[in-house]
């Protein structure tokens, strides 16, 4: 009498040439054959899941692999602007389609209320994020400061703009000192926010 297993006969699906050459190459480096790698990817997969979600919230399980995915997909980033620009972009839109439902109620929330100007400088979203940055950048990344940061992410963000007006016909060239007055001016505001002097 054959010896009954616990295994079952999954669905056959098909993949590209690229996709099998792929797995037949692992397999090959494994010593195993083409179905045990698919299975031990399948399971590997599984691992990562649990793995995550046992240190993480769902929700933030979820993101993190997404956002894991983005990075991959990116390529090297870490000496390409372009690859840099673009899994930035892909991050901000992973973000916002996580909270879909949350930002189209607070654009719902926000016509409805239309807060005044001193309610919106009061916000507590930008310093929250910036407190965030700064606990995160200092656990993982020691060597630099969310300061460092901050100023690198004001001058980005001023370049795409100037980028966006000289693409849309405003400019036709980039003005080399308007990008550093308005740092210093965004600087000078922070600083006399919390009551201090800009760094020279």
């Amino acid at each position: 009498m054959a010896k009954k297993t616990s295994n079952t006969q999954l669905l056959h699906i098909r993949v590209t040439k690229d996709l099998h050459r792929k797995i037949q190459r692992d397999a090959d480096r494994h010593g195993q054959t083409i179905n045990a790698e698919i299975l031990r990817r399948l399971e590997s997969s599984f691992q990562s899941d649990r793995m995550f979600e046992g240190a993480l919230a769902p929700h933030n399980a979820k993101l993190v692999r997404m956002i894991a995915q983005a990075a991959m997909m990116a390529g090297d980033w870490r000496g390409n602007k372009t690859r840099f620009d673009a899994l930035e972009t892909a991050a901000t839109y992973i973000i916002y389609a996580a909270a879909l439902e949350l930002m189209k109620r607070e654009r719902e929330q926000f016509a409805n209320t239309k807060p005044s100007r001193k309610e919106v400088r009061a916000d507590e979203a930008d310093e929250m994020g910036a407190a965030i940055a700064q606990i995160v950048i200092a656990n993982e990344m020691p060597d630099h400061s969310a300061r460092e940061v901050m100023r690198e992410y004001a001058l980005e963000h001023m370049r795409r703009d100037e980028r966006s007006r000289i693409y849309w016909g405003r400019e036709e060239k980039p003005s080399e000192k308007q990008p550093l007055l308005k740092l210093r001016e965004l600087e000078e505001h922070i600083a006399d926010k919390k009551g201090e002097k800009p760094d020279d």
